[in-house]
């Protein structure tokens, strides 16, 4: 990977990818993933589509090339229709990120698998970022709709939230020979805190209050009731 590729693979994306390869295998059946389309997909996990009946894609921008042109807080699908959902980065533009947990429950079919990413201790990054939830408020969402925690990951603690932070610091320095060079000497020590962070941060609970996000694994529970909401 080049200086430049290092700096812009942040820290919150490296863990989501990790954790999304982590669990691949569990994508299976008819897989809805919602914010991701056939074009400009962000990170480096593809989607095991070789393990699914059919991978479908559903955003509200045509840009990334989407197979339904979709809110979240109101899917066009029936009742009970897919296996998996994956919804990765997008509950913190949602306005009302009740409604969305509800549509998950309500077109999960019973048994059904949901995996859910939000950011923590990230930036804004868009006008209409709107939330970031702690791991009981992710947990909140979740029950309130009906589906039952699987698991719940922080990602990330207390030194990957600084390290992600400084990699953006250097990353939009505006001479790219300077960003390179600051680069050049930071890297070696920047990845010696990631590794002290997956090593001995991760093991204490308080520093792990500081995750860049939370990756939540839940299901709809067998013979459950649907998801309050709907279309």
């Amino acid at each position: 990977m080049t200086r430049e590729e290092w700096l812009w693979y942040s820290v919150r994306r490296q863990h989501i990818d990790k954790d999304l390869a982590s669990i691949a295998g569990q994508m299976r059946g008819a897989v809805l993933e919602i914010g991701a389309g056939r074009k400009n997909r962000r990170g480096r996990f593809q989607p095991p589509a070789d393990l699914a009946d059919a991978w479908l894609f559903a955003d509200l921008s045509p840009d990334k090339s989407p197979h339904v042109l979709a809110d979240c807080q109101a899917l066009p699908f029936p009742d009970a229709t897919f296996d998996t959902l994956l919804c990765l980065e997008v509950l913190e533009y949602v306005a009302q990120p009740e409604l969305a947990f509800a549509e998950f429950a309500r077109v999960l079919r019973p048994g059904a698998l949901a995996i859910v990413t939000t950011p923590f201790f990230h930036r804004m990054d868009a006008p209409h970022d709107r939330w970031r939830f702690t791991q009981a408020g992710i947990m909140a969402l979740s029950k309130n709709a009906g589906l039952d925690a699987v698991e719940i990951r922080p990602q990330g603690a207390a030194l990957a939230t600084a390290v992600n932070t400084l990699k953006y610091c250097i990353a939009v320095q505006s001479l790219g020979w300077k960003r390179r060079l600051i680069a050049w000497f930071v890297r070696p020590f920047l990845n010696r805190l990631l590794a002290w962070d997956s090593c001995d941060c991760m093991s204490i609970e308080k520093l792990t209050g500081f995750a860049t996000g939370y990756m939540l694994l839940a299901k709809r529970p067998a013979g459950g009731a649907q998801g309050r909401g709907g279309c």
